[in-house]
């Protein structure tokens, strides 16, 4: 079986258009297959991606990893993942991770791995 994200494909995926909630744009951040896209939470309107190397989880930094979200309503945000939750998503756990303040508000990322059945 083929791992993936929670509500979230891989890109290729996304550009078919298997996934009615992946936008194009989601689909134009992503550089590879293994690229995978997060979603936040909805807050004051909006929401925000987050695209992670899938190689980041089997294989995680030592010093983890620092994210960037995309843009929306001019803004963005950072969410930071250390090596350990790295780890804990890439051996089926779930990470719920809030991400930087702007604009006087963050947004909560949840990262899961889940299988294709």
């Amino acid at each position: 079986m083929k791992r993936r994200i929670r509500s979230i494909v891989p890109a290729r995926a996304a550009l078919l258009g298997l996934l009615a909630s992946c936008t194009a744009d989601e689909a134009d951040l992503a550089e590879s297959q293994d690229d995978l896209v997060f979603r936040s939470t909805l807050v004051q309107g909006h929401d925000h991606t987050v695209l992670v190397d899938a190689d980041f989880f089997a294989l995680p930094p030592r010093d983890g990893v620092v994210l960037e979200s995309s843009v929306d309503f001019g803004h963005a945000h950072a969410v930071v993942l250390t090596r350990e939750e790295l780890e804990i998503v890439d051996a089926g756990g779930r990470i719920m991770k809030e991400s930087s303040t702007e604009d006087g508000h963050s947004h909560l990322f949840d990262f899961t791995l889940i299988e294709d059945r």
